[in-house]
């Protein structure tokens, strides 16, 4: 259906809920929105509170989609979209990382239980016991540090839970082939300690034709808490976690491919797949970690102290006609952070934290390729180490009620050493050339932010913000003294941020919105360059920099509480993102846009709750997302476009008196859109490829919790 169809549809829907509800009474008998709590600021406060442009989705909504897959969470967070071609990459206002080399950070801070992740695939891969997601939009140079021009993805999972029992089990089944299940128990341990286990399963045939993008995951959390004392908790958390599939699919001559050898390929049914034949490509992801977070409380200021270590292995099989292409990792990722807090009490307290932190990674990775089943060539990192150390500091100082400065600083110092070889063979896969590649980078960056916030009113508050941010350079594996480019300097930010955040009519209104601007220098491109000396005779992969990118725009969301138990929600976000200057090499993108970065999109959601006479509840939601057109790749070649589109949501949950049992449907991507979300420019065959969304998706969810 086209975009306004589904939105004709859309509102048709509003109505029918709002008409169910009439029998109740209309939102003023003392309703309110909820109080949302966020801890972007690494400490709890309210939403509309904290000076900060943050989205939020609960735990329960996201259980309520039946969503397992942490990258289908897009559509509940204005300006974040993923792009996906097996490991995700996530973007924020059109800021990412599109370079999955070994060595290469991302852009946006990924952050579980508080917990700092340096890549992607550290996630777990499946969305379970999670009690809230927050989306944090812009750098984030002073609390989360390095790597954080973007923003920051924060998973906040379920803690223990003290002299309680709780139960819960729940499985879902969907279209193809879908079963899921989940289950968890909090069991209390004398009166000063619990654990939370948590176990969950989500396996589904592959969404193409020839059999990729299936799923066969699992994970598990143990949850370990002790309060011995009112001001000492020590918090004792192991996951672990595997990911199987085909490989991501591939829709061979995308809708607006410009290539000669797609003229000819049919349109028909974008989740054919590359074929011909079934897909013999597969991606694994295991990982396993644990992480220890103490707090002691003392009466001027808290104390944490938050330690992990994760180690995740990623193997990896693209199968092109001839080219097999084959990246193994093998990372290992250690850190801690000390920080102390003040206890600030009422409007007048001085708000403060300091602290420091300390990361390490070790990476061994081969990137292979083969052609026509014979070696070709081999890169490896061998032992190849990443340490960062940074001291940070941010005051909240306030000269009276009404106004408030915030300043932040922070220090990081950083040294990559990445060595390893890369080894090219003869035609007859026998005879190998091999190079020793790599260096060492050692860089030192100051971040911060300063910040104004002044309250118009006791619900209304204004505030303002300059701030930076860096995401770190490094190392290429290329060899010495040949002339091509060995370490690439970071991408730097300065953030412009200015926003407004407003509760009306007796807290039943909810209005923010933010404007920003970024002036972005450096912006990081995955390139080819060949050895100038002819010794090596084939092609290095490697990253440099650009010179100059302009990013603009805003978002604005709201709430409105329309009857008792019915909750209306919009966003609109507009954004202007655009390389003044991108020439690496030979390729030039001045004047290009940046993928992923969609001029605008709009998002409106409609939740109504009926109590039925029988002591149990019916609550229905729909929601429907218009993206704008935007490339895909930073080329802007035209089979990377994606068109306007638009994506529906539907949940119906039935929950029986005393609500033990619930039972909810679903359906996303109701326009059943083959949404173009990363790309491949060319391919073995004269085309180009693309990589696909999800189709439409829907099932069945029975949940049983303990009361």
């Amino acid at each position: 259906m086209k975009s306004a169809t589904l939105w004709a549809l859309y509102a048709a829907g509003g109505i029918a809920l709002t008409s169910a509800a009439q029998g109740q009474e209309a939102a003023g008998s003392g309703a309110t929105l909820q109080e949302v709590i966020v801890t972007a600021q690494k400490k709890e406060e309210s939403l509309q509170d904290a000076p900060v442009s943050v989205s939020v989705v609960s735990g329960a909504d996201i259980a309520a989609t039946g969503i397992k897959d942490p990258t289908e969470i897009q559509s509940k967070l204005p300006a974040v979209e993923f792009q996906v071609a097996n490991t995700p990459v996530l973007v924020i206002r059109g800021v990412g990382t599109y370079n999955n080399q070994p060595g290469v950070d991302s852009a946006v801070a990924y952050v579980e239980d508080d917990t700092y992740l340096s890549h992607h695939p550290a996630l777990m891969p499946l969305m379970f016991d999670i009690q809230s997601i927050e989306a944090v939009r812009g750098p984030q140079g002073t609390l989360y540090g390095r790597n954080s021009n973007g923003g920051a993805l924060s998973i906040t999972t379920n803690k223990p839970v003290l002299n309680d029992w709780q139960a819960s089990a729940a499985v879902t089944v969907g279209n193809y082939s879908d079963v899921g299940t989940e289950l968890v128990l909090n069991a209390p341990i004398g009166s000063t300690a619990a654990v939370r286990a948590a176990v969950a399963t989500d396996n589904h045939s592959g969404y193409f034709d020839d059999g990729s993008q299936g799923a066969n995951n699992y994970a598990a959390r143990l949850r370990f808490l002790w309060e011995p004392v009112d001001d000492l908790s020590v918090l004792l958390t192991f996951d672990d976690a595997k990911k199987r599939n085909r490989g991501q699919g591939s829709d061979y001559c995308p809708e607006n491919s410009g290539y000669a050898a797609c003229a000819t390929v049919s349109k028909d049914n974008p989740y054919a797949g590359y074929g011909p034949g079934p897909q013999t490509g597969h991606f694994r992801i295991d990982n396993t970690g644990g992480y220890a977070e103490i707090n002691y409380r003392m009466d001027w200021a808290t104390l944490t102290s938050i330690s992990s270590y994760r180690r995740y292995g990623i193997e990896n099989l693209w199968v092109w006609d001839y080219v097999d292409y084959e990246p193994d990792n093998d990372n290992k990722f250690f850190t801690q952070e000390l920080r102390l807090a003040s206890n600030a009490k009422g409007p007048g307290g001085i708000d403060w934290v300091i602290g420091a932190f300390y990361s390490m990674e070790w990476i061994n990775a081969l990137e292979a390729y083969d052609f026509f089943g014979l070696p070709s060539l081999r890169f490896r990192w061998n032992d190849a180490t990443s340490s960062s150390h940074a001291i940070f500091g941010q005051v909240n100082y306030p000269f009276n009620d009404s106004f408030k400065v915030t300043a932040g600083l922070r220090y990081t110092d950083e040294l990559k050493s990445q060595f390893g070889s890369a080894t090219v063979y003869d035609a007859t896969g026998t005879i190998p050339t091999t190079v020793a590649t790599g260096a060492s980078l050692n860089q030192g960056r100051v971040t911060g932010k300063f910040g104004l916030e002044y309250k118009v009113a006791p619900e209304s508050m204004l505030y303002a913000s300059v701030s930076n941010g860096f995401k770190s350079g490094g190392v290429n594996q290329v060899p010495a003294n040949v002339g091509l480019t060995q370490v690439y300097q970071p991408e730097t930010v300065i953030a412009y941020q200015a926003g407004s955040k407003n509760r009306f009519d007796d807290n039943r209104i909810q209005l923010n919105a933010e404007a920003f601007y970024y002036d972005y220098k450096g912006y990081q491109q995955y390139t080819q360059e060949s050895d100038p000396t002819g010794h090596f005779p084939a092609v290095f992969f490697i990253t440099e920099a650009s010179q100059k990118a302009t990013f603009y725009g805003g978002e604005a969301e709201a709430s409105f509480l329309v009857w008792d138990g019915g909750q209306f929600d919009v966003s609109a976000t507009g954004l202007h993102a655009v390389f003044d200057r991108f020439v690496v090499g030979a390729i030039d993108n001045t004047g290009h846009e940046v993928q992923g970065a969609p001029k605008y999109t709009f998002s409106a959601g409609y939740a109504q709750t009926l109590n039925l006479p029988n002591g149990g509840s019916l609550r229905g939601r729909v929601s429907s997302q218009l993206v704008a057109g935007h490339y895909i790749a930073n080329e802007n070649t035209p089979g990377s476009y994606q068109d306007t589109y638009s994506q529906t949501d539907l949940t119906l949950t039935y929950a029986t008196p005393g609500r033990s049992w619930a039972f909810t449907a679903f359906a996303r991507n109701l326009e059943n859109r083959a949404i173009l979300e990363s790309y491949a420019d060319p391919v073995s065959r004269g085309g180009d490829i693309g990589f696909l969304q999800a189709p439409r998706t829907f099932g069945a969810t029975v949940n049983w919790s303990m009361k």
